[in-house]
């Protein structure tokens, strides 16, 4: 082994110190935890927002409010009384005006008044409308196009928010629909909002069945009768239900004619008839548009 003069080993150590020294330092910097610098302040942590106050309702103290409707056919008026003090509310088109019902709809301690309005006779539906006072003598008339029926509102309570239901079928003056419409609305803000609506024609299945549309379907002249066959008394004969044409509902008139003799009378005007399995007093159950029964009574189908 050669070995160095000690002169040449002492350079050759402080070469190599010279060499290593900034890349030690460089590392120690990497390593190192950054910090503020000397005498500057480090920042402040940032501040936990205070959280939102909790806003509780309160419950709505509920005022006294009745509704009636004065006056005659041609001059009705729906007179208020909120809180002892009455109000002429609304004074309606003339015809005929009727309280369907009262409820708070909307949820501000003033009951509403769903009230309906005809021209009187049975030649077209009713339409309904909501009135309600909205403070300080004031009072809508909350209307809807699909706000109709022919019988009445059901108010369906869904806690917080009651709506109103409506079925609606169009009939009369030649027409005839096997469809009825559902419609739901909620009272909000001083008007009826439309929130579900749907078209069904859903219907009791029977064994043989007519409809008013099958005289045109068929070319059958409206002065005619349409005629189908079944053992509707139980014989086993074959029995006759014939039906004619109702042009002022757009609906089927029609009577039984047994096969024996006799004819039994349906009383109601049906869009659709059709038997059924089923028998009350000896005689087949009918079925008169989508899902009405109507059962023999000893004597013939009565309405209702």
């Amino acid at each position: 082994m050669t070995r160095l003069p000690l002169a040449r080993l002492c350079r050759l150590v402080l070469v190599l110190g010279a060499v290593l020294s900034p890349l030690t330092a460089s590392a120690q910097d990497t390593a190192a935890p950054k910090g503020p610098a000397a005498g500057v302040a480090p920042s402040p942590a940032p501040e936990t927002p205070a959280p939102l106050p909790l806003i509780v309702p309160q419950p709505v103290e509920p005022h006294e409010v009745t509704y009636r409707i004065d006056g005659d056919l041609s001059a009705q008026r729906i007179l208020a009384t909120v809180d002892g003090r009455e109000y002429v509310a609304f004074v309606p088109a003339s015809g005929l005006s009727s309280i369907a019902l009262t409820a708070d709809l909307d949820g501000d301690g003033f009951a509403e008044l769903v009230h309906g309005w005809t021209g009187g006779g049975n030649c077209c539906p009713t339409t309904f409308a909501v009135l309600s006072y909205r403070g300080n003598g004031i009072f809508s008339n909350a209307t809807h196009d699909d706000f109709w029926t022919w019988g009445t509102p059901d108010l369906i309570d869904t806690g917080p928010e009651p709506r109103l239901r409506v079925e609606s079928v169009v009939s009369g003056v030649g027409l005839s629909s096997d469809e009825v419409t559902l419609s739901v609305f909620a009272y909000r803000d001083g008007a009826l909002q439309l929130v579900e609506q749907a078209v069904s024609d859903a219907h009791i299945p029977a064994l043989v069945e007519l409809k008013a549309g099958d005289f045109d379907r068929t070319g059958t002249p409206k002065t005619g009768t349409l005629q189908m066959s079944h053992d509707i008394n139980g014989d086993g004969r074959s029995d006759v239900v014939s039906c004619g044409w109702w042009d002022r509902w757009g609906a089927l008139l029609c009577e039984v004619r047994l096969d024996g003799g006799g004819v039994v009378e349906i009383h109601k005007g049906c869009e659709r008839i059709g038997v059924l399995d089923s028998r009350t007093g000896g005689m087949s159950d009918l079925v008169c548009g989508r899902d009405a029964v109507l059962t023999f009574n000893g004597s013939d189908y009565p309405s209702f």
